[in-house]
Formats: structure tokens, sequence, C-alpha cells
């Protein structure tokens, strides 16, 4: 198997979120992790866990399962749009992080830290990368 890029796990959650699902599910990666989390803390996702499925053949899988909306609730992410590819890394300082261009957007950023939102990072003084921008 190939290695899974940050890039296809958020177009698989914005995949998700276009059928209006209430659950993404993802392969657990240390990034994935590190994204629910920032999700998580910043309100976009009202949680994750890690849950154990019964494979083929009696193996058993673990995979992440991102929960993206409540039952009764509009969700809280519309958009997630990205920021660095491959072919160009998007970098930011501290004091470089501003609110986001979007209107009710934040930014999510990868610092040595952990994915963090870009408010965070900025009250921490510390930059990164920045992943994503979140709609």
């Amino acid at each position: 198997m190939g290695t899974v890029r940050l890039s296809d796990t958020l177009a698989h959650i914005r995949n998700c979120m276009a059928v209006q699902r209430r659950y993404a599910r993802l392969r657990i990666t240390s990034a994935n992790v590190s994204l629910a989390r920032a999700l998580n803390r910043a309100g976009c996702a009202p949680g994750f866990c890690i849950a154990h499925d019964l494979a083929p053949g009696g193996r058993q899988s673990r995979w992440l399962r991102l929960e993206l909306r409540s039952a009764h609730a509009s969700p809280a992410m519309l958009s997630l749009v990205p920021a660095s590819r491959p072919g160009l890394r998007v970098h930011a300082s501290a004091a470089s992080l501003r609110p986001s261009v979007y209107c009710n957007g934040m930014a999510i950023i990868s610092t040595s830290k952990g994915m963090l939102t870009g408010s965070l990072a900025r009250r921490l003084g510390i930059g990164g990368e920045v992943v994503c921008h979140v709609v």
C-alpha cells in the first residue's frame, strides 16, 4: 500500500461532508490523529475515536472515526481548503498568523507541538506549515 497524504484525508473529509455523512472513516496515522484533535479542539468536529472492525478473514482492523456533525445540528465545517501542497509548501511565522482570510474560518497549522489552530499557535508564539483553512 502506498502512503496516504494529508491532502487525501482532507479530500475524504470534504467528500463525506458533501454527501452529509455523520462520520468520516480515516486511516490511523499520526497526522490524521493530530488533525482530528485540532478540529475537535476548534469545535469543528464534535468528536473522534479509534474504532475496531472485523475485516474479511477474521483480521481485526483499526481506523479513526471522525464525527462531522451531530444528529440535529447543521455542520460545523462547510469546507476544508488545502493551503500547502507537495509542490508549494506554505509556512507562516507566529507574527504573520492573522485571522483567516475567510469570514468565519480558521487555519490549521502543523507545528512542532502538533497541529494547532492559527489563533492558538499565535498565542503560543510558534509558527509552522499552514495545512488547511477551515470554513
